[in-house]
């Protein structure tokens, strides 16, 4: 192709660029959002893509494909049909969608009017009766970005409020109780962050707030006494119940933000410390705020429900799901990453370079990034070797065996590893980072086989 037919054929391809939309809503409202995606589809053609959650394709992992289509969108509409329910894992996903994109992404909640919106929703836009046929206008009439033709510019105005009418009488308002969800502030002076940002630690003196009854996934007292909570309080409960992978989480996104570095707002799942069932919880990080040269991070909970995800549940196969997920998540952010650093260092030190305190810095983070592995997968149900070895029909059997054997071996590489991290011994950590290599190989193959025959069981 020339360089001039190039430059013609350039404009035009971005011009038609695919346009996609999110919508956001409770199961009850499945209703209003299919006659949505039904009419956008019929008006959009082949360059509109409109992503609900009930797409899902079953057997696929859910959260993956839902992050995936919230960054491919350029809209998201919430359809809020009032209080009384609760909203928190429609507002995780207008967080992460936020997140995710610039600031010319357009958010517009969908909701009757007279209905009073939640906090965290009064700064976006929102169409009503009133001005729901201006919405349609806005995605099918004008350019949906710079450059970019309209999806329909032959839609008539009498056609956007015909179908402006449907949309708001499908969202219909429900009077119940206001429920919003837990969340939590950690209120960070000056001290506190200059700390976070030369040791990456959070200082237990760091006052929190909880609102919603947030303490009590914590499994703590509102004020303590009368005392006030601290970040101490917390971090206890975390680290007593395993959870010391979450608070290094925390603690390295907090420390990008106070560095201005850009950060994920998704945080990894924390678990109730407080009840038997281990109730989940998904945390974002949803706003920062300055109040002088104090920073507000508020951290909003949002609890996993089966109801959430509308596929069934099958614990075996989740379990060996999050199994061959922390394979490969070791796989590649422990081994694969660290592994070649340590031969590269060897190599240099056979060669007679000296290897300085800076080129160690890198495995500094190593414990943290074990922690935050072995925290999800507790988080996600498998917290003990009993866990794994119920996946096999025979728990007296061969594979039982094996995962005994690679359990105890991993253990007594794990203590190497972090050893030989605190006293820079790099003979040490490749020794270990090999061993810890051939178990991860021979489990991650020994839970896919598993897997494929819990999938070619299922009726």
């Amino acid at each position: 192709m020339s360089a001039s037919a190039s430059a013609v054929l350039l404009p035009t391809e971005t011009a038609y660029k695919e346009v996609g939309i999110f919508i956001s809503h409770k199961h009850e409202d499945s209703r209003a959002a299919k006659l949505i995606q039904s009419k956008f589809e019929q008006w959009g053609g082949d360059r509109l893509k409109v992503y609900l959650s009930e797409l899902v394709p079953k057997g696929e992992e859910w959260d993956p494909k839902i992050h995936e289509w919230l960054r491919q969108s350029d809209w998201l509409l919430l359809l809020y049909t009032g209080p009384g329910v609760e909203w928190d894992w429609c507002l995780y996903e207008t967080g992460f969608f936020a997140g995710s994109h610039e600031t010319t992404a357009k958010r517009f909640c969908l909701h009757r009017a007279g209905v009073e919106l939640p906090g965290p929703l009064k700064a976006w836009q929102s169409a009503t009766e009133e001005d729901c046929a201006e919405l349609l206008d806005q995605i099918f009439r004008q350019e949906p970005f710079p450059g970019g033709k309209p999806l329909h510019l032959r839609l008539n105005d009498e056609t956007l409020k015909t179908v402006a009418a449907e949309i708001m009488e499908a969202v219909g308002e429900k009077a119940k109780p206001v429920v919003f969800p837990p969340y939590v502030e950690l209120q960070m002076e000056k001290p506190h962050q200059q700390e976070l940002r030369t040791s990456g630690t959070l200082a237990g003196d760091i006052r929190v707030v909880f609102e919603c009854n947030a303490h009590e996934v914590f499994g703590l007292l509102d004020g303590m006494g009368g005392r006030g909570l601290t970040w101490a309080d917390v971090a206890g409960q975390l680290e007593r119940t395993r959870q010391k992978g979450w608070v290094n989480s925390l603690s390295d996104s907090l420390r990008r933000v106070c560095q201005n570095q850009s950060v994920s707002t998704t945080l990894p799942i924390v678990y109730s410390v407080t009840d038997d069932a281990k109730t989940r919880w998904r945390p974002i990080l949803y706003s920062v705020q300055t109040d002088g040269e104090t920073q507000v991070f508020r951290i909003v909970l949002s609890e996993i429900r089966p109801e959430d995800d509308p596929r069934p549940s099958d614990p075996s196969l989740d379990h060996c799901m999050t199994l061959i997920t922390t394979a490969r998540m070791f796989r590649y952010g422990v081994i694969e990453k660290y592994r070649p650093l340590v031969r590269q260092l060897q190599t240099r030190k056979r060669a007679g370079t000296a290897v300085t305190a800076q080129d160690l810095e890198p495995f500094d983070a190593l414990p943290s990034a074990i922690d935050r592995i072995e925290t999800e997968a507790m988080n996600s149900g498998v917290r003990n070797l009993d866990v794994v070895i119920d996946l096999f029909p025979d728990p007296d059997g061969e594979e039982s065996k094996k995962l005994g054997d690679w359990s105890v071996q991993w253990a007594e590489y794990r203590k190497q590893l972090m050893g030989a991290v605190a006293t820079k011994n790099l003979d040490e950590m490749e020794k270990a980072l090999d061993g810890m290599r051939n178990i991860n190989r021979d489990c991650f193959r020994l839970m896919a086989h598993r897997y494929c025959e819990m999938i070619d069981a299922l009726k």
